[in-house]
């Protein structure tokens, strides 16, 4: 197995398949980085309304009230909706629903656990998305909004030798009144300003345009989402579930086809090959990912799903990991990131894998990229991530690579609620 770093040091970033590290307690490595090394994110704690006044325009949407409501979509191998038909502003009767749900489960009625608003989900961290065609990086606040970071603008201002104790500031915040606890988010591939969004507190997802700050409700059933991603082509987009299931939309009809792969356990993580034909899953307390592989061209929903081994996560002795999150390089394929959970060596760190691509997926294992310690509040769900600690010691983590940066790949790692670490991964194969 590869070397893991200790809690005392710190990736800097990737050097043609070696990691770059530092001391935690120095503002730069001793070993020169072969580009830039960019500043960390830090979402405010302190008067988060004043801090997004100050430096961001605040987007307020609110939902038109005087819609009448559809009938919920059917269940089935293929569910039919559009934008309009099932615009719903579901949050309005959560808490009817939630009642009906637990007289539903007592009389043991079939499909009521979908009704439930109490499905427990696991403790990802929220979720972060990069645009596709710029280094900008949209992330869920505590607040329930959306903020928009400029990161090649930091990235320059900062200069070459940026401290990674700088914080950049959002250049533009979204807000809907039926957003709460945003679980999920994604940029539309090939469109720049269609974000997509979803909601613990609601059913289905809203379809941002974030030029203009307008969001459209969509949804298929009475199906909580908790995972979104985008296909390369925008072709398609998947939607997962705390349930154990998820749902694949093409997205020229909207059509949708469900699928079950992780039992009763949520989907934790996807992400996509760059040329979508391809959709690697991660499940809750399970120690291997799943492989989605398309059979048919889109806008077609057909698929196998198989399994896949990563090398690394198995320790010396045989300990298992969970896969906490994924992230897979869109640009060019070359790298995968897969944040290791609890009961392995290296539990809190993101193992690195160059990756090829062929008939069979082959991932090889570069190393692991070890965060700086948390801060704030971060620091009480994640105290001291070496290895051989328990469960509760691992923090919540999401990932995501940026589709457009030249030399390489460019990593966002969101360990807790407010801390954002951005790894430069530089390697030849990008040109």
């Amino acid at each position: 197995m590869q070397d893991i770093p200790g809690p005392e040091k710190r990736t800097v970033c990737e050097a043609n398949c070696r990691l770059v590290t530092a001391d935690v307690d120095q503002a730069s490595t001793s070993q020169s980085p072969p580009g830039q090394v960019y500043p960390q994110i830090y979402l405010s704690s302190e008067d988060e309304t004043k801090f997004l006044e100050d430096c961001a325009p605040l987007i307020t949407v609110r939902a038109a009230r005087g819609a009448a409501d559809d009938q919920a979509g059917e269940e089935g191998e293929h569910d039919k909706a559009s934008l309009t038909d099932k615009a719903q502003a579901a949050p309005l009767w959560t808490d009817w629903l939630s009642r009906l749900a637990t007289v539903a489960q007592a009389l043991g009625v079939p499909g009521a656990a979908h009704l439930s608003l109490s499905v427990s989900q696991p403790a990802g961290a929220p979720p972060i998305a990069w645009h596709i065609y710029q280094q900008r990086l949209a992330v869920a606040d505590p607040a329930d909004r959306v903020q928009i970071y400029d990161v090649e603008a930091a990235a320059s201002t900062s200069g070459r030798g940026a401290s990674e104790d700088a914080s950049m500031k959002p250049k533009l915040v979204l807000y809907h009144e039926f957003q709460r606890q945003v679980s999920a988010l994604a940029w539309r591939p090939h469109s720049g300003r269609l974000l997509a969004s979803a909601s613990k507190t609601g059913f289905g997802f809203v379809i941002w345009d974030a030029a203009l700050g307008l969001g459209t409700p969509l949804r298929a059933g009475l199906e909580r989402v908790s995972l979104l991603r985008w296909s390369p082509n925008g072709s398609y987009l998947l939607a997962g579930s705390p349930n154990g299931s998820f749902r694949l939309w093409e997205t020229l009809s909207w059509s949708s086809k469900s699928w079950r792969g992780g039992g009763a356990h949520s989907l934790v993580d996807a992400c996509w090959s760059p040329d979508g034909r391809r959709l690697l899953l991660a499940f809750d307390k399970a120690n291997q990912i799943a492989e989605l592989q398309f059979t048919a061209p889109a806008p077609a929903l057909n698929a196998q799903l198989l399994p896949l081994q990563l090398p690394g996560l198995t320790g010396d002795k045989g300990e298992a990991a969970n896969v906490l999150a994924m992230a897979w390089d869109p640009a060019h394929g070359e790298r995968l990131a897969v944040a290791v959970g609890p009961r392995h060596p290296a539990a809190g760190t993101v193992a690195l894998y160059a990756v090829s691509q062929g008939p069979v997926l082959s991932p090889r294992l570069i190393g692991f990229i070890r965060g700086p310690p948390l801060d704030g509040k971060d620091a009480g769900q994640g105290k001291g991530t070496a290895a051989g600690q328990g469960e509760g010691d691992v923090p919540p983590v999401a990932m995501a690579f940026c589709p457009s940066f030249p030399r390489g790949s460019l990593l966002a790692v969101r360990r807790g609620a407010r801390q954002i670490n951005l790894y430069p991964l530089y390697h030849s194969a990008a040109g």
